[in-house]
């Protein structure tokens, strides 16, 4: 019984110490790859690893568009959750799942010195798919947004335009069509937010995104939009 003791007490010693080594080095490779960026550069605040879970969170994500003089950062991400979708094992596959918590996206067009619109900080340039891919080394089946924040502004144009989404959340599932792959439209989309104007957005949409063209049916409504 007391070998027993000291090989549990081994054990959960050597998860600890993983826990506590891998934490710095998955921090330094996060910031490596956002800091090679070619148009922005970004940075974390921390990481924690949660091993009896594989999952790991990212804290205090910022992102900059690189020569830029704006004051708002193209993106900020309080905590970012990437796990292991449990629920999916048991459908004998291995997929992960991403949730954003308050993530606050700026895009911003600003006039050239001759008048005309420069686009600047709308993250067209770069492929966001992949940097993902780069940070999660699973398939993502599920996607969740939680309080999240989206503002255009074009200060070109006259009225200066000044459009947002506040306290979005988005939940997609089954996006890998790990479950259900029979169906026509075996993922869902759900989202809702407050809008410019004090209005509301809901959106329900089905779709088949594995498909050579991506088919869908959506049902999109804004209420009470001034």
């Amino acid at each position: 019984m007391k070998k027993i003791g000291i090989t549990i007490a081994i054990v959960v010693g050597l998860f600890i110490l993983l826990h506590f080594l891998l934490e710095p080095f998955a921090e330094r490779y996060v910031n490596k790859q956002l800091s090679s960026l070619e148009e922005y550069t970004g940075k974390i605040n921390d990481i924690d690893i949660h091993l009896y879970r594989g999952a790991y969170q990212v804290k205090g994500l910022e992102l900059i568009k690189r020569d830029s003089e704006k004051a708002d950062p193209f993106l900020q991400i309080d905590t970012i959750d990437f796990s292991v979708e449990w629920k999916a094992l048991f459908d004998g596959r291995v997929v992960g799942e991403v949730i954003l918590a308050h993530p606050t996206v700026n895009m911003i067009v600003t006039p050239t010195v001759e008048g005309d619109s420069a686009q600047e900080q709308t993250g067209e340039d770069v492929d966001w798919v992949q940097q993902v891919q780069e940070l999660i080394p699973l398939t993502i089946n599920r996607f969740e947004i939680k309080n999240g924040n989206i503002s255009y502004k074009d200060p070109s144009v006259d009225p200066k335009v000044d459009a947002y989404f506040r306290e979005l959340y988005l939940l997609a599932e089954n996006i890998s069509n790990v479950s259900d792959s029979s169906q026509k439209f075996p993922s869902s989309l759900k989202a809702n937010a407050i809008t410019v104007g004090g209005g509301t957005l809901n959106a329900d949409l089905q779709m088949n995104l594995l498909k050579s063209i991506p088919e869908f049916e959506a049902d999109v409504k804004l209420s009470n939009v001034d």
